[in-house]
């Protein structure tokens, strides 16, 4: 008994010290967010103001920003002990068989529970193994020719698998083959814990990539700019506005994605916060009733600070943007005014005289009949 309200005291202090570090991630995260997407936009324009397209080396493009497709090629072979392959990239995707922490909500209780999965990150707990054998990991070749030109390491770390390896060679290594997958145990249908199962995707030779850098003799290099390093890789054949256009959707969508899950963080940050309440008020009925109320501030406090906080990262990283936006409201709000008043100007003078009521219209007749 005092061991499990040891555990559970261990757990309420966990979910609050996780929910309060959770709340403040928030806060760097929307403000990183903001400023990594000024400083994108700002990339898009040099790219666009400053790309040349090129169809092989010429000198006279050295130290310039380039745009080039070709077919790119490479005589080393990497990987790992396991699958070594003479490819232009090869991702290792390692997984282990392991118990997952979860938690249930049932009524008003909370319960935590555990179920066995495969996760390619080590679950900490007392029921899984200490370490993870095997993790994931991307392999590169150090030398990668593409038409006239090689690439720098830099580009080479940009370029990305595309295909399954499937016909996985056999190995001697304690391995067995099921499918796309390498795994240590017996049967991989009924693993147990602890097993491990690994799979591949590849980049193969002879592709087709498309590649904007800064062209440095017979290299394709990083471009160091003000705003950060410029190097665009894709596979296929894409030109220069397609490329840019592509750096600016992800851009835009990346931006989204990162304030919503800024906003989550900070939600949950605070949800989490409040669980040992939750579940203390559960034990006589009211958990659902604090659940509702903290559910609803914290969704109100979590709209208003990621607003605050974004909106103060924008003044911050896009000053003359920020500038631009409240002048131009402020005009709108002044001519909107000025016209206002116009009208209620125009109405009080075109307004028709009052017409008499009944007691002005006896007092005439009574004055007529005086007379």
């Amino acid at each position: 008994m005092e061991e499990y309200y040891g555990e559970e005291r261990r757990s309420s202090l966990s979910s609050i010290l996780f929910g309060i570090l959770l709340f403040l991630g928030s806060f760097v995260l929307l403000f990183w967010n903001e400023g990594n997407y000024a400083s994108n936009i700002t990339k898009a324009k040099f790219i666009e103001k400053n790309v040349i397209s090129v169809n092989s080396l010429q000198p006279e493009n050295n130290g310039k920003l380039v745009h080039y497709t070709a077919k790119a090629s490479t005589d080393e072979f990497v990987g790992d002990s396991i699958l070594k392959a003479r490819v232009l990239v090869l991702d290792r995707d390692a997984e282990m068989y392991q118990w997952k922490k979860k938690r249930k909500k049932t009524g008003s209780r909370r319960y935590t529970y555990y179920t066995k999965d495969w996760d390619s990150s080590l679950q900490h707990n007392s029921r899984n193994p200490d370490t993870m054998p095997v993790k994931s990991q991307r392999f590169y070749p150090q030398n990668v020719t593409m038409g006239d030109f090689t690439l720098s390491n830099g580009v080479i770390s940009k370029l990305r698998a595309n295909v399954s390896y499937s016909n996985l060679p056999k190995i001697d290594n304690g391995y067995n083959i099921s499918g796309n997958y390498y795994y240590s145990g017996m049967n991989l249908n009924n693993p147990e814990i602890g097993d491990i199962r690994i799979s591949y995707k590849y980049l193969p030779i002879n592709s087709t990539i498309s590649v904007i850098a800064r062209q440095l003799g017979n290299s394709l290099q990083v471009q160091m700019t003000n705003s950060g390093d410029i190097a665009l890789v894709e596979n296929g054949d894409s030109s220069a506005a397609q490329m840019i256009e592509h750096f600016k959707t992800y851009n835009s969508t990346f931006v989204l994605m990162l304030r919503l899950l800024g906003f989550i963080m900070m939600f949950g940050g605070i949800m989490t916060a409040l669980e040992p309440i939750s579940n203390i008020l559960s034990y006589i009925g009211l958990g659902w009733l604090f659940d509702l109320v903290s559910g609803v501030a914290a969704f109100i406090i979590s709209v208003v600070l990621s607003g605050i906080t974004i909106a103060i990262a924008w003044v911050f990283y896009r000053p003359a943007v920020s500038i631009s936006i409240v002048a131009v409201v402020t005009i709108i709000m002044l001519l909107a005014r000025k016209k206002s008043n116009k009208k209620i100007a125009t109405r009080e003078y075109t307004q028709p005289a009052a017409q008499p009521g009944p007691k002005d219209q006896l007092e005439k007749e009574l004055n007529d009949l005086m007379k």
